[in-house]
């Protein structure tokens, strides 16, 4: 089982290719080939037992894949799950990382390991 802090390094990893491939794409002139990069936050897939988040729900499949479906259709590069997480991400940008990291604290962000991260 993936850990938390691998599954947020993978996912960053999969937007850093995604982009560069889109680049690559329209570089070369391919017309008729995009890319959607799926960003969801916390989803019940079992990898999550629950969240600590007091401002987020936990997603459920469902939910995620219309809203895939549904940005795919509409030829959006990125999606994210739920749509505000966009804006909370774009805004931390404009705070020091101190602050942020207190914030995330302070709202208790996160989620509960099914594993003992101890062990």
């Amino acid at each position: 089982m993936l850990k938390p802090f691998a599954l947020s390094s993978s996912k960053s990893a999969v937007f850093g290719f995604t982009d560069a491939l889109r680049e690559e794409i329209l570089k070369l002139g391919k017309t008729g080939v995009k890319t959607t990069t799926v960003c969801p936050s916390f989803v019940s897939t079992g990898m999550v037992k629950q969240i600590k988040d007091k401002l987020m729900k936990i997603s459920t499949p469902e939910t995620v894949g219309a809203e895939v479906v549904n940005s795919i259709q509409c030829d959006e590069e990125h999606v994210y799950i739920p749509r505000d997480l966009h804006f909370g991400l774009k805004l931390q940008m404009f705070f020091p990382l101190k602050f942020v990291r207190w914030l995330k604290e302070f709202g208790e962000q996160g989620i509960v390991p099914q594993y003992d991260p101890n062990a």
